[in-house]
């Protein structure tokens, strides 16, 4: 597309102007499709923009990946049919950006979806509950977690509605783990304090293991058996030894592709890509405290088989931690997978 004299877009929020597709690409983030097929980005001021159906042929997601996962994106053909988030979902984050509609217009426009609705009280009751400020209403909820932290619980809210086609992959079970490891990566950034603030770690280690579902969803028949091998007496062990086993694509790149398709932050992204491998610097790094949240999971949930033991002594190290000091600190968090469980 050539550039012309006149723009092709301007940012409803910021004023910025549009004039090929070069200006788009450049400096926005968050490039996902709606199911009607419509085009949703996020402007450098972090409003959501929309580029309606058949004017962005030349978008190309593959553009935005590693070049590993560009590789599994041309290897598994359902990648490229991955469920895309209702177009209600794009209209809710796209509202929260309205400096003039408050918080009951938003919970007004989430009530279309009840579903949608009940998941964004869970999320939101589950981190509001360190403090006791449980949300009485959605509209409520949406102050309480603040407007700009409200679009991150949407998209996950949106993307936990999602169901897969598997027998043995539960997904109540995925999501109450998956709950758990943000719960406790919350903790864990008021603990240690490496630069990650609470609310964003809490949302990050609830997607962190994010790959696991769109596995399930373009090829359930590998997360079933995935599954079985880890629930398996004789076989018992982490889904990254399954995964090994059979040669299989890693969580951690899968989840980076729906990552990118449904339009999660850079930080969601990272914790992807990296929750199970240590940082390179000196000292702890939010990708750290994310990894060490997933370990921490499977025990509190009294899976240790599912621990990769040699990455949790490292980042025992990384932290300066004893064994006695993780055994004081898994006593320190059970409360919160038991008030997980029973939420």
């Amino acid at each position: 597309m050539e550039t012309t004299m006149h723009p092709i877009m301007e940012c409803k929020n910021c004023g910025r102007l549009f004039y090929s597709t070069e200006d788009f690409l450049a400096h926005t983030s968050r490039w996902r499709i709606c199911e009607e097929g419509h085009l949703w980005f996020n402007c450098a001021c972090e409003s959501t923009n929309v580029i309606m159906k058949g004017r962005h042929d030349w978008y190309d997601p593959i553009g935005r990946l590693s070049p590993q996962a560009q590789s599994i994106f041309n290897q598994i053909p359902a990648l490229k049919t991955l469920p895309r988030l209702p177009t209600s979902v794009m209209e809710l984050l796209q509202k929260i950006d309205d400096v003039n509609a408050d918080s009951r217009d938003l919970a007004a426009l989430a009530r279309h979806d009840p579903l949608l609705s009940a998941k964004i009280m869970r999320i939101a009751e589950n981190q509001t509950m360190h403090d006791g400020a449980r949300p009485k209403s959605l509209s409520h909820a949406i102050t309480l977690v603040g407007r700009q932290h409200v679009k991150e619980i949407v998209l996950l809210a949106a993307i936990s509605c999602v169901e897969p086609k598997t027998r043995v992959f539960h997904t109540d079970e995925f999501w109450d783990h998956s709950m758990t490891i943000g719960r406790i990566a919350e903790h864990l950034a008021r603990k240690f304090k490496v630069g990650l603030p609470d609310d964003e770690a809490y949302i990050t280690g609830c997607l962190c293991n994010l790959g696991k579902l769109v596995l399930a969803l373009v090829r359930p028949d590998i997360a079933d058996r995935f599954q079985v091998e880890v629930n398996d007496i004789h076989t018992l062990g982490p889904w990254t030894a399954a995964e090994q086993r059979h040669a299989g694509y890693q969580h951690t790149v899968i989840g980076e592709i729906g990552g990118a398709l449904w339009g999660l932050s850079e930080s969601s992204i990272d914790a992807i890509q990296d929750h199970h491998s240590v940082a390179t610097s000196d000292q702890p790094e939010p990708q750290d405290l994310i990894a060490f949240a997933n370990q921490f999971a499977h025990w509190i949930w009294l899976q240790p088989h599912q621990m990769d033991r040699d990455l949790f002594h490292q980042l025992l190290h990384r932290f300066k931690l004893s064994q006695r000091d993780a055994e004081l600190l898994a006593e320190e968090m059970m409360p919160l997978a038991i008030q997980e469980r029973a939420s």
